[in-house]
């Protein structure tokens, strides 16, 4: 709103956060893995963690880690293109299309 005077106030001035820098937020999040890794490595010398039991699963993780991409990959894309196309369908002058794309959108919606 307008001084009565006819000026405008100067704009509220914030602070620039260092953390708005995307090369600060990879370094910030770069140290913080590295301070995990660090104490599960301290966990296991004080015999808190066991180091060879979470080595010996690695492949498995590893595996489940690419099936789990595999998925997504497939997911992600056939969701875009099905979400598209039936809300593109509930545009249509097709009275069989548009109740189509209408159920599973209102079905979504209503999970």
């Amino acid at each position: 709103m307008p001084e009565p005077s006819g000026e405008t106030p100067p704009p509220i001035l914030r602070k620039a956060s260092p953390f708005g820098n995307p090369y600060v937020r990879s370094g910030v999040g770069a140290a913080a893995a590295l301070a995990a890794l660090g104490i599960l490595y301290l966990l296991g010398v004080l015999g808190l963690y066991d180091v060879k039991y979470a080595t010996s699963i690695l492949p498995q993780l590893g595996a489940g880690l690419a099936t789990t991409a595999e998925l997504v990959g497939v997911v992600i894309p056939t969701g875009f293109a099905l979400g598209f196309f039936m809300g593109w369908a509930r545009t249509t002058r097709s009275t069989f299309l548009r109740g189509l794309g209408a159920v599973y959108v209102e079905y979504f919606r209503g999970m």
